[in-house]
């Protein structure tokens, strides 16, 4: 447990002493700081992209919910064909081998 804190410690003082040194240290954290800001507009923008997909998606789907049932694609094709869906279950049992009780 101590070798793991003196090592942080260590860690940190290096960072501090890089980051601090007199002579180049300013243009270090102004680096620092560009690559930071760069990396934080990147995930803002694929944020507010994955944002407006999923504002998308769910549009999409209201629309197509708010579509009455006869306008809508099937992917049933037993009922493609049929105008009604109403089917015995002997009519069904019959047809897959199974008995009705």
């Amino acid at each position: 447990m101590h070798v793991r804190t003196f090592a942080k410690g260590a860690a940190l003082g290096a960072a501090a002493a890089y980051l601090f040194d007199p002579v180049s240290g300013d243009g270090r954290r102004a680096q620092l700081r560009d690559q930071a800001n760069a990396a934080l507009r990147r995930y803002r923008e694929r944020a507010d992209d994955l944002s407006q997909h999923a504002s998308s998606v769910v549009q999409g789907k209201v629309q197509e919910l708010s579509r009455p049932m006869r306008d809508r694609p099937t992917d049933d094709p037993t009922a493609a064909g049929s105008s009604s869906s109403s089917e015995s279950s002997t009519d069904r049992s019959t047809r897959s081998g199974g008995t009705t009780s």
